[in-house]
């Protein structure tokens, strides 16, 4: 499987290369920086991807898309959505559907899974990300796609745990979702979700 990677070189996207990696994928990983370094087996192109038609020849061939792009809490320029905004037209040009965006618990219906007083402090202190993220989940549930959207709570650089799963935002219960989970176990779910076909938005609950 060819899997195209924005924000691979960093944080959750990082993650999600390894792993993909490890596993016998194609992978290309899109950032403005690149890695730094050679990385066995990764073809790793360095572009802004806010710019569409630098895109097209990237994602011809692939099998999926993942987005991880992220920005500080504060950040309002709106990266996730410009680059996803940038993404999807690209996508659509070349006729590639399959699209697994990195979000946020406490986008959208997700808020609602938050128990008080977090739901409220989220809100105030997260207000400008969260947005972000809505906006970007907008974009590819519209577009047309195969789309999913993983939604993990707040996120640490620990090994993966692998104590959690992946359950529809909707059949998820109040509180149930996990309020600290590992990078890795967010690749792990991003994978899962393009291995498994899954649509629509999902979060993390412990196994």
């Amino acid at each position: 499987m060819r899997i195209v990677v924005f924000g691979g070189n960093d944080g959750t996207g990082a993650c999600v290369v390894r792993q993909a990696l490890a596993r016998g994928d194609e992978v290309v990983s899109i950032s403005r920086r690149g890695w730094g370094m050679p990385v066995d087996g990764l073809t790793d192109v360095k572009l802004d991807a806010t710019r569409s038609a630098d895109l097209d020849e990237v994602l011809r061939g692939a099998d999926a898309v993942v987005i991880t792009v992220g920005s500080p809490g504060f950040d309002r320029s709106r990266l996730r959505t410009r680059v996803t905004a940038s993404v999807v037209a690209a996508m659509r040009r070349v006729g590639l559907r399959r699209v697994v965006v990195h979000s946020s618990l406490g986008v959208g219906d997700s808020l609602r899974l938050m128990k008080e007083p977090v739901r409220t402090i989220a809100k105030v202190a997260l207000g400008v990300a969260l947005a972000d993220h809505e906006t970007q989940e907008g974009l590819v549930a519209h577009a047309g796609l195969d789309w999913a959207s993983v939604r993990p709570g707040g996120l640490s650089d620990d090994p993966r745990a692998d104590d959690v799963r992946l359950v529809p935002t909707a059949e998820a219960e109040v509180g149930a979702p996990t309020g600290r989970i590992t990078r890795e176990d967010v690749a792990a779910g991003i994978l899962q979700a393009i291995d498994e076909g899954l649509t629509g938005t999902f979060v993390f609950v412990p196994r």
